[in-house]
């Protein structure tokens, strides 16, 4: 993590400063042997030589004679080592160590702080980052990351804050700006969002998550074009990109460019065949230009890969809906119906898939459910209250978003 390398940097120069200054001063001869030792573990550490580093801070802290602070420093750097090494439980102990030995040393919370981020322990991370803080205000490296633990358990306000006291205190770090403007993007917030990737861009324009964040942004603005550009930019930067042509896919299915959402959903399976998500928005851009039986092989790979996806079902029972195969639609509704029962649009469907097969009494049954609980506009409203009240029945409109078929 970048952070976690500015404060290696910091400590390591910190270390190497006061091992200069013992040296020059003089010191016992144990106290210089074991300095010594440290000296040449710091620099293979920034040579990148690991094993070496972590076998000469082991010799040093045998050695023993070291001043609290310096044995510290010893075992935060011997941390930062073996966390390079995936080490997680010994960089882990080597952190507590160096707090315990040196309760005020800022950049071994820190850096504990990174362990717990990494484990999936972000209250923990949270608590270490604060009190990096408090000790060094300088770290802010440690507020970064409570930004991102902080986004992590949802705590989506937090995080921003968090983000606007770094760019507050350091503008300029594309990095920041395209966490704050994913951040933004999940809390809703599209336009803040956008503005904030725009300069994350506009600092880094060769980063490709900047540009698929983008592109996802402008997907949920409507701005399809704008979007089908941003990950096309994307996939420029990174051929592999398989999320950018899945989504660029999403995005040109949504604009009926069905044929080159096509061509995109199969450069997702060819990629990666297991996924769900390119075989089943492929079906549904392959029926909506008539291919049915292509359509219909993807919608079964879809569900043999994962038989509880409830657009397999949809997507399918749609297909036969339109078909006329209005029986086989009705299968397909119910075990998506089964699979998730709070959708009360899969009711609405079937009940035009039972009037077709001439069913009235469970396709009114449907209707009637499923408008108990759907959002209606309020003229709807008025006019199914009246419907109601008169004895009769309407078919209104249900006021929820179109998603053109397309499955995230």
């Amino acid at each position: 993590m970048r952070p976690a390398r500015n404060n290696r940097t910091r400590g390591n120069g910190r270390f190497a400063a006061l091992i200069a200054a013992v040296l020059l001063f003089g010191a016992g001869p144990v106290l210089a042997d074991a300095l010594e030792t440290a000296k040449q573990g710091l620099a293979a550490q920034q040579a990148g030589a690991w094993q070496d580093a972590e076998a000469l801070y082991d010799a040093a802290i045998a050695e023993g004679g070291l001043s609290a602070q310096y044995e510290a420093m010893t075992y935060n750097n011997r941390g930062m080592v073996r966390l390079r090494q995936q080490n997680i439980d010994g960089a882990f102990e080597d952190f507590s160590t160096a707090i315990r030995v040196e309760p005020d040393y800022a950049e071994a919370y820190a850096n504990r702080g990174t362990v717990y981020q990494r484990t999936g322990e972000h209250g923990l991370a949270i608590t270490d980052f604060r009190a990096a803080l408090q000790r060094e205000p300088r770290l802010i490296g440690a507020l970064f990351n409570i930004g991102l633990s902080l986004a992590a358990t949802g705590d989506e306000r937090g995080a921003i804050a968090a983000f606007d006291k770094f760019i507050e205190i350091k503008p300029g770090v594309p990095r920041v700006h395209f966490l704050r403007g994913k951040v933004h993007r999940h809390a809703g917030h599209l336009e803040l969002a956008k503005a904030d990737l725009d300069t994350a861009i506009s600092l880094r324009n060769d980063y490709p998550p900047a540009w698929f964040e983008r592109g996802v942004v402008n997907r949920y603005r409507r701005d399809l074009q704008g979007a089908v550009r941003d990950f096309s930019t994307a996939i420029e930067l990174k051929r592999d990109y398989l999320a950018a042509y899945l989504n660029r896919g999403f995005a040109l299915a949504e604009g009926k460019d069905f044929a080159n959402a096509i061509r995109d959903f199969s450069t997702v399976i060819g990629m990666d065949p297991t996924s769900v998500a390119a075989h089943v928005n492929r079906a549904n851009a392959l029926a909506a230009v008539g291919q049915t039986d292509p359509a219909l092989a993807d919608f079964a790979t879809a569900i043999r890969l994962d038989p509880t996806f409830v657009p397999n079902y949809v997507g399918r029972g749609n297909l036969y809906l339109a078909t006329g195969e209005a029986a086989k639609a009705v299968a397909d509704y119910d075990k998506a119906y089964e699979l998730n029962p709070e959708d009360r649009r899969i009711l609405v469907q079937r009940a035009y898939a039972h009037d077709l097969l001439g069913d009235s009494d469970s396709a009114l049954a449907d209707m009637r459910d499923a408008f108990r609980y759907l959002p209606v506009d309020r003229v709807t409203r008025a006019k199914l209250e009246k419907a109601r009240e008169a004895g009769e029945e309407t078919e209104p409109a249900t006021g929820g978003e179109d998603d053109s078929g397309t499955t995230d």
